[in-house]
């Protein structure tokens, strides 16, 4: 990587890890509890003439079900950015996002329309921030 490429991608990590706190603090006044996020790994993929393996891009160490939270942007930057998250961890929020009880059995896959469209709400949060 070169020189001004490496300084760019450190600046791109730095934004992100200053958004990701901001909408942190966003979702936490929504569930009103302190909300942790990691930072993400950014990765940035030229897709142009070919398929990039996202698969390479995944932790290896997830198990079940994954949510993706998408947002296309055109702008000063041109691309696509997703945040993937373990269902099970996106049930828990959103739990706590309506005020349900919070069961420790949790079924990856039972996910309403109201859930689908606060998995958005959750996106468009965190990724506008950056």
């Amino acid at each position: 990587m070169g020189e001004d490429r490496a300084l760019k991608f450190d600046i791109l990590n730095e934004l992100f890890n200053i958004s990701v706190g901001q909408a942190a603090s966003l979702l936490s006044e929504m569930i009103n509890r302190t909300l942790m996020l990691n930072v993400p790994s950014v990765q940035i993929i030229d897709t142009q003439g070919n398929h990039a393996d996202m698969n390479a891009f995944l932790p290896m160490d997830v198990d079940g079900t994954l949510m993706v939270s998408s947002i296309c942007f055109e702008n000063k930057l041109t691309g696509k950015a997703n945040l993937i998250f373990p269902a099970e961890k996106m049930r828990r929020f959103i739990n706590l996002c309506i005020n349900e009880v919070i069961v420790d059995e949790i079924n990856d896959s039972s996910f309403s329309d109201i859930d689908f469209d606060i998995i958005r709400e959750i996106g468009n949060i965190v990724l506008w921030e950056v």
